[in-house]
């Protein structure tokens, strides 16, 4: 028999629903009502990034400018000494300090001054670069007239400023370029070096040996990889052990150099030397393990050219404590010289100071680092 209307509704009711169920006027429902829908409150919340305490662009200048202070006092203890001891006698007392220095520091600190493993190699290789140049230096000042070999050597920062495009890939500005030129400008005036200022009332002696210009030369070009290196390695080490790889490098350097012969001994015996040839040779050590300090820290925040061209104020400061010790230095050229090398230094300083306000402005506007948002809905009206 065939189902009643009843039944079919009844096996219809238990079957789930298919499209043709579905298929139904849109009037058998019931029309909800606007006001009944869930009501949905969007809100929106910014997330500011922490804030990063970073030291300001200028601290390398800044760090730079007092290690090259400390410098110039350091060449001028060596200066007064000078009279009573060789230049690798003061240079194995200066190295000892430093290395004894740098290794109670480390020690005080907890760090390996031998530096971290896997990189104590580029640690000797920074020491021994930087002691072999300033070994270099001595021995050209001790075989041609010392202002030539000092003009000559201070330009290790066009060396360094090579390096730095070709093996950091750093771009060097117009004024790091205007600073150099004004700096090397500087040098040669307080230098004045016989070959541009020889005149026909001095006596000038003959034309040094061309393997001491070499040596001379090369010196220069070992003194501006040091600040490359030292940025190549960057703050993976910490600077006490740049300090006492140099310290130990220099010493065994020096002794090797007082042992071999190669530095003859031409100041009297150090028993019979006065109390102060020992505090300049002691403040030698002590001024210069200073100024390694601040000068390697320097060169971890501040660009290696940069820091090459802020050394060469060292040339100024040392002209003014030698007229200071000895007024018949001083010339009208050498004053105009250490202007030129201020302004230079000057011009650096200025730059990363701009630099670092145009920075810490950006750094004060809110920074974003994570936007949340989050939606609630409300329960339907009955």
């Amino acid at each position: 028999m065939p189902a009643t209307l009843q039944e079919l509704h009844g096996v219809m009711s238990d079957v789930p629903p298919t499209a043709s169920t579905l298929s139904r006027s849109v009037s058998d429902y019931t029309t909800p009502d606007i006001e009944n829908l869930p009501q949905v409150s969007p809100s929106l919340s910014l997330r500011e990034g922490d804030k990063q305490s970073t030291p300001p662009s200028y601290l390398g200048s800044v760090l730079c400018l007092i290690g090259v202070l400390f410098f110039s006092f350091t060449q001028l203890c060596a200066y007064l000494a000078s009279s009573r001891y060789s230049a690798s006698e003061i240079t194995l007392v200066r190295s000892a300090i430093q290395t004894v220095g740098a290794t109670l520091f480390a020690l005080v600190i907890g760090v390996n001054p031998i530096g971290p493993s896997g990189l104590r190699l580029m640690c000797f290789i920074r020491g021994f670069i930087g002691a072999l140049a300033n070994l270099l230096l001595l021995y050209a000042v001790a075989h041609m007239p010392m202002a030539d070999a000092n003009a000559i050597f201070f330009t290790n920062p066009i060396f360094t400023t090579v390096y730095a495009s070709l093996i950091l890939k750093q771009r060097v500005s117009v004024l790091e370029l205007f600073a150099l030129c004004i700096g090397l400008v500087g040098s040669l005036l307080v230098a004045r070096p016989t070959f541009i200022f020889a005149t026909e009332n001095e006596t000038v002696i003959g034309d040094p040996d061309p393997g001491v210009l070499l040596i001379n030369i090369f010196g220069a070009a070992l003194a501006g990889a040091v600040p490359v290196i030292v940025s190549f390695i960057g703050s993976s080490v910490h600077y006490v052990c740049l300090v006492f790889s140099f310290g130990a490098c220099g010493a065994l350097e020096s002794a090797a150099t007082l042992g071999l012969g190669l530095d003859t001994r031409d100041a009297p015996a150090a028993v019979g030397s006065s109390t102060m040839g020992y505090v300049f040779l002691v403040g030698t050590g002590l001024f210069g393990m200073l100024s390694q300090f601040f000068y390697n820290k320097s060169l971890q925040l501040e660009k290696p050219q940069n820091c090459a061209i802020l050394f060469q104020t060292n040339v100024a400061l040392t002209f003014l404590w030698q007229a200071l010790v000895n007024v018949d230095e001083l010339s009208s050229l050498s004053v105009v010289g250490s202007l030129l090398i201020v302004c230079s230094s000057s011009a650096i300083l200025g730059g990363r100071v701009v630099t670092s306000r145009s920075a810490s402005s950006v750094m004060s506007e809110p920074k974003v680092e994570r936007i949340e948002i989050s939606i609630t809905a409300s329960q339907l009206k009955e």
